[in-house]
């Protein structure tokens, strides 16, 4: 009898596991998905960086899997990428050509785009960059006194990278082997950052 039990109660404990991932995977395919409006995307300077108030771009790779890249700060629901790109060409933007759009601009507070820069790594290190060891990124290089930093990830199988460029005080600086080591300028006020599925830093 005892022995019944212990097997019911493991099926049901099975049957409850499989109905969550499920309901996972149902909520990752029928996310909702938004017209672009024009209200919530911001271009700035001649490069027209982006500054975008959306929380995630959906992006439909080659084989027609689709992968959700959440936006920094973002709070306005989920648009596609595809969608973007478009939106972006229409206002003069982009190429006609293009495929890819323009680096995203986070804006910040004076004297907190050190604590700021943090907060980025922390959010991505929750989603994209969760294999990955953030303190020592694939490709940290520094030209004048702008960095360039870049991850490489794995999201659903499919490669990509995540290169940010942020201004640091020093022009001239040691081969720093952890991003936090970098001296960012408190001054600086923004930072830039570009995520590209399906390739991996060069």
């Amino acid at each position: 009898m005892r022995t019944k039990i212990l097997i019911c109660f493991n099926m049901i404990c099975l049957v409850l596991i499989l109905s969550c991932a499920s309901d996972n995977v149902s909520a990752k395919n029928n996310m909702q998905i938004q017209p672009v409006d024009g209200k919530y995307i911001s271009f700035y300077g001649e490069a027209s960086v982006l500054d975008l108030q959306y929380s995630n771009l959906i992006i439909t790779t080659e084989s027609g899997m689709e992968i959700v890249q959440p936006v920094f700060r973002g709070t306005r629901g989920n648009i596609r990428y595809e969608d973007l790109v478009q939106y972006c060409i229409q206002k003069g933007k982009l190429e006609v050509a293009a495929k890819r759009i323009r680096p995203i601009q986070v804006l910040c507070k004076k004297n907190d785009v050190k604590k700021t820069f943090n907060e980025f790594l922390q959010f991505y290190k929750t989603n994209l960059l969760k294999d990955v060891d953030i303190e020592h990124p694939t490709r940290m290089e520094q030209e004048n006194n702008t960095w360039t930093i870049c991850y490489d990830f794995l999201i659903d199988s499919v490669p990509g990278v995540l290169t940010i460029d942020i201004d640091g005080l020093e022009e001239t600086s040691p081969k720093y082997k952890s991003v936090y080591e970098i001296q960012v300028d408190e001054n600086g006020g923004w930072f830039l950052y570009h995520i590209d599925i399906r390739r991996k830093a060069l």
